[in-house]
């Protein structure tokens, strides 16, 4: 039987499913783009390059107040100006990551034990009101401090346009559930308290007894996992559900965003109340990161499309923030005292290789065993660089014959030297015989080039069954 050529679904998104016979889909560092033409292409993710170094980390939150970048790494606030220098401003207990807001006219902390005011006059000083309580976050609305009560399902505010000076009757409990309150979030104008079963909004009323806060019609009975898994995106927020779901919020409803191979990816996580949620927006799209130690995903709110994220010699992402700061996407690292600057010109890491991966759904004919004789991949070649690692740049193909749960050997191919467009990418076969729902192709880069895919392309003989 003659051989013919069928097109290979290029994985757009990751979408390994909880069994590979399903599927075995996967985008790693890349994301997928459509222009409205109908032409569509995965392309490599943007790299990270060092902006500052700032004390040992690991980089616990960052914040910008006024033109100046704050930074909380280890035990030490810093501030960090344009060009990357910085400045120790004073101590910060605890371990855990920090929540950060301002008023206009101060810089409120909280970290795991203590809260922190800080602006350029007083400098960093411990909120020492005896009416003050034991916080566990903080954001800022119309005219004052909200803040959460550490383990309990209170929340209470500060005085009007005043950060240092507290009442103890200005506090109120959420009432939808009797849950503990993990987080404050304001998205508009109105002020979402997150507790681990139940979202209630309230806004600011200007009330004059007790918090001069009233409820909103936001009442939902999807709490979240854990503080750190929420984050504003695409003008509203979302959030890491007690249901282990990922949800944002439209027209007042808790809409789910992310496909079962997602949620299952997550709920497989140990302590997936450790997530940390951020968000960032680069080359037309808007992002949303969720960040745990044995995985990171990324959620396009532009294309809703999944991908993963994971850095060299790691699970995950080695970065767990990121703030807009001077046109510049600043990043805090995991592990390390290191700013990065997310940096769609870069393709790599730091010193760090970007290993860019993609896996296609099953391949072949449609119900048919099939013998593989050769495979193409359209993707923009000449693009070597003039020294260094990448001058001669390649990408590998593997082979996977039990539906992607392993693969063969690496099959390199030329990515073309720098301004070399004449080179195709081909593997020519014969590579044997695939049943059905086996086949599976994983392409891959490591060098520091632009990576971008477009289709690809397989020569097959249908075998008689």
């Amino acid at each position: 039987m003659p051989s013919r050529r069928i097109e290979i679904p290029i994985g757009k998104r990751e979408s390994k499913a909880e069994s590979a016979f399903v599927s075995s889909q996967s985008l790693v560092n890349c994301f997928w783009e459509a222009i409205p033409d109908g032409i569509e292409a995965a392309y490599g993710g943007p790299g990270l390059t060092q902006f500052a170094e700032v004390g040992d980390g690991p980089i616990r939150g960052e914040y910008v107040f006024g033109d100046t970048l704050y930074a909380v790494s280890g035990s030490m606030l810093y501030s960090v100006d344009t060009n990357g220098d910085e400045t120790a401003l004073g101590a910060v207990a605890g371990y855990d990551p920090v929540i950060i807001s301002d008023n206009g006219f101060t810089m409120a902390i909280v970290s795991d034990s203590t809260s922190y005011l800080y602006d350029t006059t007083s400098g960093l000083v411990p909120i020492n009101d005896t009416d003050f309580r034991r916080a566990s976050s903080v954001d800022f609305l119309r005219q004052v401090f909200i803040f959460t009560e550490a383990n309990s399902g209170r929340y209470f505010t500060s005085e009007l346009a005043d950060g240092t000076s507290y009442v103890a009757t200005d506090v109120a409990t959420a009432e939808i559930k009797p849950d503990n309150v993990l987080r404050v979030f304001v998205s508009g104008d109105e002020g979402l308290l997150f507790g681990t079963k139940s979202v209630e909004g309230v806004y600011f009323s200007g009330k004059p007894d007790g918090v001069p806060l009233s409820p909103t019609q936001t009442n939902l009975d999807y709490g979240l996992i854990g503080r750190d898994a929420v984050c504003a995106i695409d003008n509203t927020v979302a959030w890491v559900s007690n249901k282990r779901d990922i949800r944002t919020l439209r027209g007042g409803s808790p809409i789910a965003i992310a496909d079962p191979t997602i949620i299952t990816a997550i709920q497989n996580w140990t302590n997936p109340a450790s997530i940390r949620a951020f968000s960032f927006a680069i080359r037309g799209h808007e992002w949303m990161a969720l960040r745990h130690d044995e995985g990171c995903y990324i959620w396009d709110a532009t294309t809703q499309m999944w991908s993963a994220r994971k850095s060299y010699g790691q699970e995950t992402w080695r970065v767990n923030s990121a703030i807009d700061f001077d046109n510049k996407i600043i990043m805090g690292d995991a592990s390390e005292g290191i700013l990065w600057q997310l940096d769609p010109a870069a393709h790599a890491e730091g010193s760090n290789p970007l290993v860019r991966e993609c896996v296609t759904s099953t391949l072949g004919p449609g119900g048919s065993p099939f013998t593989l004789d050769g495979v193409e991949l359209e993707v923009e070649v000449g693009v070597g660089l003039a020294t260094g690692q990448g001058v001669a740049p390649k990408i590998w193909m593997q082979l996977s014959r039990d539906s992607g749960r392993t693969f063969g050997v690496r099959m390199e191919r030329s990515l073309g030297a720098i301004g070399n467009r004449a080179v195709r990418v081909m593997w020519t076969g014969p590579f044997g015989d695939f049943r059905p729902e086996g086949g599976v192709i994983k392409w891959g880069c490591s060098d520091p080039v632009k990576l971008t895919m477009k289709r690809g392309w397989a020569d097959i003989t249908v075998n008689k069954t």
